[in-house]
């Protein structure tokens, strides 16, 4: 049985294509984690300090898993572990329960796993919120969805037994002491990752670092220690200064929320830059919010070709902000609801392609139109988006010799032909073209 009271097979997450069988939502509670991170009397809270902004002293028992005196201050390395088998003393642990990130794709229980979510942003930790939430969490199970990123308090265990119920794993920001919730929840099948920082590299009213990578490391360790088995996560929105910040935790989200001031092509502007350029895990944060006339939502079509583009560029995840925030409240615009879920279906679709794919960006000469190639034994899968405002008459050179269509297109690659391995014609103003071809 599991923590939470509820069966493995209640708690069996949706799955589509990939053989994601072992990606129920394992019961951590029956493996030894290490020592949580140290307390002294008089001491602040850990979510005081990061709010004040200080630096974290270091357990012993990380120090001496990084190989430092206990009596010096510890060296932080540049690039900071993967996993978190590599923190922790791998006898102390067993692997099945581990989340961990392998050549730049979040596994669980071993098993390769793209989180496809969204955020669920409120700070009331009123009855009726709280029920609200509840009742949401349905809506996004319907939707497709594998996980939510959302505050928790240490009285949200029936929040993360109703996740585990509907397969929906849990990023968690903190509403309490962050060691307090992590020591209590760690145990839990649905806590996949922890949110150690938002707008990680937003700068300080004085100009400098809010946040110095420095302190995000040590912050990583210190969770690391308290929760050797669940990933650290930080999300960052300023491409100027998002690469210092590469490599301070297991995953790293980046923000893109170009709607309606900056064109739809910014998403590959941006990503294109994060992803390609560091070996790390990468979740694309896009936008589904509108806020008090600065932004507005997106239409549907706006929302396929942002997601597109975003695994254009190899994210190996995607949380949308937000479903639910002050101003934004996805479950009533059912028109963008109904948009994310048909997007949600055909990500899940696409998994295989997109976790053990072999991707590799295509030529294309016109402005604001991407393509992209992934290979998976002898299958072929070419993506091509139009970020324009205008169509694009496109001709694709195929590096692949001998393809034959296998499956129906989607989108705008139903008038798209194949012809002496050339894909060739229109997609629409904002368009997305999905074929996949047999190699010999």
């Amino acid at each position: 049985m599991m923590s939470s009271g509820l069966s493995k097979k209640e708690a069996q997450p949706r799955t589509s294509g990939l053989d994601l069988a072992h990606s129920s939502l394992p019961d951590r509670s029956d493996f030894t984690a290490v020592s949580s991170a140290a307390r002294t009397n008089g001491a602040p809270s850990l979510l005081e300090s990061m709010r004040a902004g200080a630096l974290f002293l270091m357990p012993f028992s990380l120090i001496a898993s990084l190989g430092c005196n206990a009596d010096s201050s510890p060296k932080i390395p540049l690039t900071v572990t993967q996993t978190a088998l590599e923190v922790a003393d791998r006898k102390a642990l067993t692997e099945d329960a581990a989340w961990t990130v392998q050549n730049s794709v979040v596994h669980v229980s071993g098993q390769p796993f793209f989180p496809l979510g969204v955020y669920w942003v409120s700070h009331d930790v009123s009855p009726e919120t709280k029920a609200r939430r509840l009742n949401d969490l349905e809506k996004i199970s319907q939707a497709g969805f594998n996980m939510i990123h959302t505050p928790v308090d240490r009285n949200d265990r029936e929040f993360l037994d109703k996740c585990a119920s509907l397969g929906i794993y849990v990023a968690v920001e903190f509403n309490d002491d962050p060691l307090e919730v992590v020591a209590q929840f760690k145990s839990h099948p649905a806590v996949a990752i922890w949110s150690i920082f938002d707008d990680v590299d937003a700068p300080a009213k004085n100009g400098g670092e809010r946040h110095s990578p420095q302190k995000v490391k040590e912050t990583h360790f210190q969770f690391k220690t308290a929760d050797p088995l669940a990933l650290t996560y930080i999300s960052a929105g300023y491409p100027q200064r998002f690469s210092a910040y590469t490599n301070c935790s297991d995953l790293m989200a980046f923000q893109t929320y170009p709607i309606p001031s900056e064109p739809l092509s910014s998403v590959t502007s941006s990503y294109s830059n994060v992803a390609a350029s560091h070996n790390q895990g990468f979740v694309a944060n896009l936008q589904t919010f509108g806020w008090h006339g600065i932004y507005r939502p997106p239409t549907g079509g706006e929302l396929r070709n942002m997601t597109y583009q975003a695994l254009l560029t190899g994210v190996k995840g995607v949380l949308y902000y937000t479903f639910f925030d002050e101003v934004t409240d996805l479950g009533q615009n059912h028109e963008l609801l109904a948009a994310a879920t048909q997007i949600a279906k055909e990500v899940r679709a696409l998994e295989p392609f997109l976790l053990n794919g072999e991707r590799r960006t295509l030529p294309i000469t016109q402005p604001e139109v991407f393509a992209t190639q992934w290979i998976l034994g002898h299958r072929l899968l070419v993506i091509a988006v139009n970020a324009s405002t205008a169509p694009a008459d496109i001709e694709i050179s195929l590096p692949e010799k001998d393809v034959t269509a296998v499956k129906p297109p989607l989108g705008d690659a139903a008038v798209m032909t194949l012809q002496a391995n050339k894909l060739s014609g229109r997609i629409s103003a904002g368009g997305v073209a999905v074929c996949e071809f047999k190699l010999p």
